[in-house]
C-alpha cells in the first residue's frame, strides 16, 4: 500500500503552478492539495492543509519565498523544495537576517 504525498505549490505565476501541478499530477502516488499566489498563502495553506511536501518560489509578492520557509519551519517543520530561477535560487544560500 503506497501512501499519497501531499503537496503545495507556491509561486506567483499562474503559468508556473499550472506547469508543476501538471508534472506533480502525473504520478499516481502524488496529490496537489493546494496553489498559493504569495508567500503568506503558503503558510496560512501549509497550517490548514498539513503537506507532506511544500513547493516554494523565492520571489513573491506580500510575503517572499525565505520569510515563508522560516515562517513555516518555525510553526511546524515540513519539507519545502525550492523551485525558483537562478538568480532567486542564490538567495537560498544567503544567511537570515
Amino acid at each position: 500500500m503506497h501512501k499519497t504525498i501531499r503537496v503545495l505549490i507556491a509561486d506567483d505565476s499562474s503559468l508556473a503552478r499550472g506547469l508543476l501541478r501538471a508534472i506533480l499530477e502525473e504520478e499516481t502516488d502524488i496529490e496537489v492539495v493546494g496553489e498559493a499566489r504569495h508567500g503568506q498563502e503558503a503558510v496560512e495553506m501549509t497550517q490548514l492543509f498539513r503537506p507532506d511536501l511544500v513547493t516554494m518560489d523565492l520571489n513573491m509578492p506580500v510575503m517572499d519565498g525565505m520569510r515563508a520557509i522560516s515562517t513555516i519551519m518555525h510553526q511546524k517543520a515540513v519539507p519545502i523544495l525550492v523551485v525558483s530561477n537562478e538568480s532567486d535560487a542564490e538567495k537560498a544560500y544567503e544567511p537570515c537576517s
